[in-house]
């Protein structure tokens, strides 16, 4: 069976596959950006490496309540990366006004935690720092 490398390198970029969160592969110099991808942990938590940027992508929660929702917030929020970009799935409809006021849970999505949520929406000054982005997706017929 052939080798594969735990690292994927070109003249800009080194992904790393595979390493232990407590022994990060050292960056090539001090100029590059460490970026720290996760995705779909359903409420879950575990240890996440240091980085620069943390992008977290799909399904934050797996219930689909506010509770959950804030319960990952707040554990994304612990972690010590400087810029953390977030992506919601398709368990987080706690996150989309129509779903929510139609379950009956009018004004509570945003009335109990301390972010801003933007759906397809232009954004204007607003802190960089902290992003949650939905996009809907469409079915062609």
């Amino acid at each position: 069976m052939p080798y594969i490398s735990s690292s994927i390198k070109s003249l800009r970029s080194v992904v790393h596959l595979e390493y232990e969160p407590d022994t990060l592969p050292p960056p090539p110099s001090d100029q590059w950006t460490r970026f720290v991808c996760i995705s779909d942990t359903h409420t879950r938590t575990f240890p996440v490496p240091d980085g620069d940027v943390l992008l977290h992508s799909r399904d934050l929660t797996n219930t689909e309540t506010v509770a959950d929702f804030q319960k990952t917030m707040e554990w994304l929020f612990s972690l010590p990366h400087k810029v953390k970009i977030i992506i919601a799935g398709n368990h987080d409809l706690a996150l989309h006004k129509e779903w929510y006021d139609g379950a009956g849970h009018v004004g509570k999505q945003t009335s109990r935690a301390a972010w801003s949520y933007f759906e397809n929406s232009a954004l204007g000054r607003v802190d960089p720092s902290w992003l949650v982005y939905s996009f809907q997706q469409s079915t062609l017929v």
